[in-house]
């Protein structure tokens, strides 16, 4: 899709039991109704409509449908538990709405209450800021006013269960320090190198190319980083944590003077070289690992809900 849609779909961050994936695998090769008597599923007793997991689906399918140009990726392997991309699709928005209904039950064990003021001004502010845009994306992906007024209300909630959970949760001086002593290499302070490339191929050549002394030389004759060739290749001095995922995982793993194998992200495949690289003093980091540390902890707290939650899938009510 070429527009972007300024609010998302929400995906929790709790872990899915094994079992319950085996269970929904072989769901999701077989179809659902949408029967708004029934029910997909009970979490704790509660139940959850066959006929809100049909409207959810469909908005989700239809999203990527419209990001696609047309349906013809559904029936595709998705590399998932042997699941095509549809019924991946299918998979996906149930474990959010079974995760939803424990967050949810929790949230309002610790008092948790979103304003439903605070919901109207987020969705009037949403429609002011697409203006004509918003109609158009209700047509695409079938949904009504009220679908974006429960995600906002969802949000709020995961917002607020988030911060009220983790303002519980005490962090030590002395968890702070052990936590930094046993991941110093990766809060790294390093001068970085690069040589970018389009494709695996062009990559693969040029780091066969590459002997002890001649990265500059490759940089100004191969990279695509036209803002950096022309200085070798020489990209600046960075923290850990600026550059994509695979990038600073890549760079996590480097010595000084040490070259990475070609390393995908958004951009390309980058051939990297680490120049300079020292471990960022403690005082400079305290911070970003406390954060670390919350969301460790909030994680393990969200799984320890998730396990405890009685979660009955009713396959029945879901096949065709």
């Amino acid at each position: 899709m070429n527009k972007k849609i300024k609010y998302g779909l929400i995906v929790f961050p709790i872990i899915i039991l094994s079992l319950l994936l085996l269970i929904m695998s072989n769901y999701f090769k077989t179809g659902f109704k949408s029967n708004s008597g029934k029910s997909v599923a009970l979490v704790n007793g509660e139940k959850i409509k066959a006929s809100d997991f049909a409207k959810r689906y469909e908005v989700r399918k239809n999203y990527y449908i419209e990001k696609a140009g047309d349906d013809s990726f559904l029936d595709q392997a998705s590399g998932k538990n042997d699941l095509t991309i549809d019924e991946y699709i299918k998979k996906t928005v149930l474990d959010e709405m079974v995760d939803y209904k424990i967050l949810k039950e929790d949230a309002k064990k610790l008092g948790i209450e979103v304003d439903s003021k605070v919901v109207d001004k987020k969705l009037a502010d949403l429609k002011k800021d697409l203006g004509e845009k918003y109609k158009d994306e209700q047509k695409k992906l079938g949904t009504k006013d009220s679908f974006y007024k429960d995600k906002i209300m969802e949000q709020e909630f995961l917002k607020a269960h988030e911060k009220k959970v983790k303002g519980s949760f005490e962090v030590k001086d002395e968890e702070l320090k052990n936590y930094y002593e046993e991941h110093k290499n990766e809060y790294y302070l390093a001068k970085v190198s690069h040589i970018l490339l389009k494709t695996e191929e062009e990559a693969n050549q040029v780091y066969g190319e590459l002997s002890e002394n001649n990265f500059g030389e490759l940089a100004k004759k191969y990279s695509k980083d036209q803002n950096s060739k022309e200085s070798n290749g020489f990209l600046g001095e960075f923290k850990s944590g600026i550059f994509e995922e695979s990038v600073d995982e890549e760079i996590k793993k480097l010595n000084a003077g040490q070259i990475s194998k070609p390393v995908k992200s958004k951009l390309g495949y980058h051939i990297i070289r680490v120049d300079e690289k020292k471990v960022q003093p403690f005082s400079d980091v305290k911070d970003s690992i406390k954060t670390e540390i919350l969301n460790n902890k909030y994680q393990e707290y969200l799984k320890a809900l998730r396990d405890k939650a009685e979660v009955k899938i009713n396959l029945e009510d879901m096949k065709n």
